[in-house]
């Protein structure tokens, strides 16, 4: 888990970095209200494409553990071509629903007219991850870990380039930006589905060619965990994007300007769950499956106290530090987001501490457990954060975030004990 972790470390830190670096890019060349603007763009393309996004990778990876202990080849096949025919469905139904929302909901978001057909094409780009969700799970399975973080790392540069040649040859042209990250999430969608394709090419040759038929037993349990965890993801992934285009209708772009900026600090210091996260999963599932709790225990300890000591030096420095890292990153104009910022360290402190109790009901199968406890944490967040947006504006909706979190968690550990101790007693 080491060799593999480190190489997701490697990957997502670099992303993290350049996530930051050109948050701050972005922000410093288009100025707080157009910035506002480029954010509800982003967050209005994702917040439709999320609830159509099945997340088929999570799938992938649980019951390709199964498929490979039994040395079920021909369903590791079928599970891949599966997931690709259901990644490509779910991405056009996706566009054609932000086709309607636009049409809809466009003047209650955007001050700006005109935006729709730019709005469209960004959409058809972005729904290309649906596809490089897939390849990065084929490539986790098989062991790709160096080559999924070297082709990560690549993509990532190759966006943050895009970015930096669109703002300085077309003057700050928040339109010219979209277009042009638009045809780099083309061509990394290229780059990231061929090499997962090329890697894995001896083990699952002809899997286009393998009958569905084969998943037939396993495919009420499949359907079961897909959107039962897709739902629940979906869920969690709205909060965090629904946040922007409920301040954008209630307060405007200029707040969702700060807002955004905040979030972009805070989230920073998440660098070190994906990457664990990710690699915890299979361990955690190949450990329940093998019924080995004694070490499984032990594990959890383990990177309960690894996830705790990055998150108290994290909060520490953003609590001394908050207003001065905003004016020397963003400058005077994004003060305002301060109050936001430590608040949204706060829940991102509780993601980092608890990020494994996902994969660990993941491997327990309770995604109709993890969508109820979702929806009950999702409607108490929406609730205050409509109650607070309108006077608060962006510290209102970091304050709903974080009640939102620790329900949610809360829920998630009340299973996770009750499962431990049974299994030990057992």
């Amino acid at each position: 888990m080491a060799k593999n972790s480190s190489w997701l470390l490697l990957s997502t830190a670099y992303q993290v970095l350049i996530a930051f670096v050109k948050s701050v890019v972005v922000a410093r060349s288009l100025g707080v209200e157009q910035y506002g603007t480029y954010a509800v763009i982003f967050a209005f393309v994702a917040a439709v494409q999320e609830i159509f996004n099945l997340n088929f990778g999570a799938a992938f990876i649980k019951y390709s553990a199964e498929y490979q202990n039994a040395q079920r080849n021909d369903k590791m096949m079928a599970l891949i071509k599966a997931g690709y025919l259901v990644s490509g469905m779910a991405a056009i139904v996706s566009v054609v629903m932000i086709v309607v929302a636009t049409a809809f909901s466009y003047k209650l978001f955007f001050d700006i007219p005109d935006l729709e057909m730019l709005i469209w094409v960004f959409a058809t780009g972005c729904s290309l991850e649906f596809f490089n969700q897939l390849s990065r799970a084929i490539l986790r399975v098989y062991d790709k870990f160096k080559i999924n973080s070297i082709v990560n790392i690549v993509t990532y540069t190759l966006e943050f380039l895009t970015i930096c040649f669109s703002l300085y040859f077309f003057r700050n042209n928040l339109i010219a930006l979209v277009i042009g990250l638009t045809l780099i999430k083309l061509v990394n969608f290229v780059i990231c589905n061929l090499t997962a394709f090329w890697e894995i090419r001896n083990q699952v040759s002809g899997f286009w060619n393998q009958s569905l038929s084969v998943l037939e037993e396993d495919r009420k349990k499949m359907t079961s965990f897909l959107f039962n965890n897709s739902l629940s993801k979906t869920l969690q992934k709205l909060m965090k994007k629904g946040d922007v285009l409920v301040l954008a209708a209630f307060a405007g772009p200029a707040e969702v300007g700060l807002y955004d900026v905040a979030r972009k600090l805070a989230f920073s210091l998440l660098v070190i769950k994906d990457p664990i996260a990710l690699a915890i999963y299979p361990q955690i599932a190949k450990l329940i499956a093998s019924n080995n709790f004694s070490k499984l225990k032990i594990f959890l300890r383990n990177i309960l106290v690894v996830s705790t000591v990055p998150y108290v030096f994290g909060i520490l420095s953003v609590v001394l530090l908050s207003d001065m890292l905003i004016e020397l990153v963003y400058g005077n104009e994004f003060l305002g987001a301060s109050k936001t910022l430590l608040l949204l360290v706060s829940v991102v402190g509780i993601e980092i501490i608890l990020f494994w109790t996902v994969p660990y009901l993941l491997s327990l199968g309770k995604t109709g457990y993890r969508l109820r406890a979702s929806l009950v944490s999702s409607a108490v967040t929406i609730g205050i954060a409509l109650l607070l947006a309108g006077s608060f504006g962006a510290t209102g909706i970091a304050f709903a975030l974080l009640v939102g979190a620790i329900i949610l968690q809360a829920a998630f550990l009340i299973v996770i004990v009750r499962h431990l101790k049974s299994a030990m007693d057992a």
